[in-house]
């Protein structure tokens, strides 16, 4: 099988098909009219996978069974079936959504009768999901934000723009401390992309943290051990117990505490040559002296 056959056959499955389905409705494609027998040849799927696809592929509505001896079967025009499939897919997707609502609301109540929740300590390793779980509690965030990053966890904060301002319009206090740029990077180059780059505000370090830490409220901490290493590298935890809250809380009063203030540079114009100017004016007063004596 040629891997351009392979991808075709993902792509079908994708949409909701299994492989033999895939192999037998791609061969009838080529076919146009085949039977049983020439797809189960031609196809390499055993006869009996093939009575099983196409019974299927006919109640999904893809293909049609012509009355003829032997029976044959023919595919509905590809676009048809693409645009059938979809919807097939998406009314899926919609059901799912209606059953997750409803799981979800069923454990909403159980959780409340349970009373009090248990503190959690979850670690989550993925790179989205990482960026996932700091966009979500910088949205659930109401009173602060507190930050200390290094500078490559500090470049990819963009992406939480529209967050932070969501934060900020609900009076979000953010504090961010960064380690100072390397390479030649500039702090201004990442600020400048942030919706909300004046209602932050920052204080850098000349060296990359020991931890990489965020305090939402005082009350959920991030906390990440690994500061030097890209996101997808970076085994994160996640918690709101109080006893690792707290320590985060103390971890980023001292960063706080210790870094300078972060100052956006300006390009400034030179002062003016102070030598040339007393340069000249003594010249001027030496020659009015000079003009002086001759006259007397």
């Amino acid at each position: 099988m040629s891997s351009q056959t392979e991808n075709r056959i993902q792509i079908l499955t994708r949409l909701g098909l299994t492989q033999y389905q895939g192999k037998v409705f791609l061969m009838l494609v080529q076919l146009v009219t085949a039977t049983a027998k020439d797809i189960a040849r031609e196809s390499g799927v055993p006869r009996p996978k093939v009575y099983e696809a196409l019974e299927a592929l006919q109640e999904i509505g893809i293909i049609t069974k012509v009355m003829t001896a032997p029976t044959t079967f023919e595919a509905i025009p590809l676009s048809d079936a693409r645009s059938f499939l979809l919807k097939r897919k998406l009314k899926e997707y919609q059901n799912l959504r209606v059953e997750v609502s409803s799981l979800l609301r069923d454990l909403g109540q159980k959780q409340s009768v349970s009373g009090k929740k248990d503190s959690k300590i979850v670690l989550v390793s993925d790179k989205e999901a990482i960026v996932g779980c700091i966009q979500r509690l910088v949205e659930n965030t109401k009173c602060s934000v507190d930050l200390v990053t290094s500078w490559k966890w500090f470049s990819k904060i963009p992406i939480l723009s529209n967050a932070l301002v969501n934060a900020q319009n609900r009076g979000a206090k953010i504090r961010v401390v960064v380690q100072r740029p390397v390479n030649g990077s500039s702090i201004n180059d990442i600020i400048s992309s942030i919706k909300t780059q004046k209602l932050i505000e920052y204080r850098t370090i000349p060296f990359a943290p020991s931890a990489i830490t965020v305090l939402y409220d005082e009350r959920h901490a991030l906390i990440c051990t690994e500061a030097d290493a890209e996101l997808k590298n970076s085994p994160t935890i996640v918690t709101d117990n109080s006893c690792l809250v707290e320590v985060t809380k103390v971890y980023f009063q001292k960063m706080w505490q210790t870094s300078q203030p972060y100052i956006e540079k300006s390009v400034q114009k030179e002062p003016p040559d102070q030598t040339s100017f007393s340069h000249r004016k003594k010249q001027h007063k030496t020659k009015t002296i000079c003009r002086q004596e001759i006259t007397a």
